[in-house]
């Protein structure tokens, strides 16, 4: 005996809407590149450093193409400064701890916080730094005031005090110092002797202070590379805001009318100006690392002044280099058929 066929389920009240399944649809699939795929990072991060023709191709990506690598060139280039920087110091104090026995007399500081020579200081003790010297003098024949400050000499000790430079000259010509007594300093930068002791300062015991303080010199080490990063990131900032004006103007294109004539000037769109500028920091920024790492600091050997103006030239003369790159790849704006 034949069963009979099952009953067919009743008709759906709610009929699926085709615009929201076609919406559907493509919002699950991903979407679709709007820009060229852009190179690798390491290789995209070399390009920025050595191909200038990169500078104008940025202003096809997105911003964060170009402002990552920035980042990274500014971060790593200043910490290997830094400790590039931190080595040579340590490496100029163990060689002055190497020779002080040879050249200077010991000398004692007491619990009062009061430094002596022990025989006879025929000149001031300088003990070198990257850029200038520390100058002790607890004889009292040195007046301070008679030093030249600046990227000669950094502090000034007596046989109470240590001198600093304090702002600029007054009208006078004189050098304003601030001075603080031993025991005023920071615990792990001078520690007293104990009440009624002396602590004698000869070669070994500058050796020991130096092997000591070893964690220090890498911690300050760290914290100069952290601060030397965010500087340089103040200063890109500027770069870009001051410079992407001028990429935008010089890279302006001249529209072409529809009988062959010229038209209006277009100026590049600001965001592909910025990442123009961005891109074209980061071979500038690899430059400040790499000449601080190697001791040549433009600030020290020309002054702050000159030094921020020739980085600034530098800086122009590559962003018009760069407007220039852009026009010849962009080309000119012609009418649509």
């Amino acid at each position: 005996m034949d069963h009979p066929p099952p009953p067919s389920p009743p008709p759906s009240r709610f009929t699926p809407n085709p615009r929201v399944v076609a919406t559907a649809a493509a919002a699950a699939r991903p979407a679709p590149r709007r820009y060229p795929k852009p190179p690798p990072f390491i290789r995209r991060t070399l390009q920025f450093c050595f191909k200038p023709e990169s500078w104008a191709s940025a202003a096809r990506y997105p911003t964060h193409i170009t402002f990552i690598p920035l980042l990274v060139v500014i971060l790593v280039g200043n910490m290997i400064a830094a400790t590039s920087q931190t080595l040579r110091q340590f490496q100029l104090l163990a060689a002055f701890q190497a020779t002080y026995d040879k050249t200077y007399p010991p000398m004692e500081l007491s619990s009062e916080g009061v430094l002596s020579v022990k025989g006879e200081l025929k000149s001031p003790v300088r003990i070198p730094l990257l850029y200038g010297a520390i100058v002790v003098d607890p004889t009292g024949r040195t007046d301070p005031q008679t030093l030249s400050w600046g990227a000669s000499t950094a502090a000034f000790v007596s046989d109470r005090e240590i001198y600093f430079a304090k702002g600029p000259l007054d009208e006078y010509g004189f050098q304003p110092l601030m001075h603080e007594p031993f025991g005023a300093l920071p615990p792990g930068l001078i520690h007293l002797p104990a009440q009624g002791q002396v602590k004698q300062i000869d070669g070994a015991a500058i050796q020991q202070f130096l092997w000591s303080r070893s964690p220090v010199f890498v911690m300050l080490g760290l914290l100069w590379g952290v601060a030397m990063a965010l500087g340089e990131a103040l200063w890109a900032a500027m770069v870009i805001v001051l410079l992407s004006p001028l990429i935008m103007m010089v890279a302006s294109v001249r529209r072409e009318n529809e009988d062959g004539t010229r038209g209006k000037f277009v100026l590049l769109p600001r965001r592909a100006a910025v990442r123009m500028a961005a891109a074209l920091t980061v071979p500038l920024t690899l430059a400040s690392a790499l000449l601080r790492g190697g001791g040549i600091t433009p600030a020290m050997t020309m002054g702050p002044v000159a030094s921020t103006m020739l980085w600034m030239v530098a800086a122009v003369a590559l962003s018009i280099w760069t407007a220039i790159i852009a026009r010849q790849m962009f080309g000119s704006l012609k009418p649509a058929k």
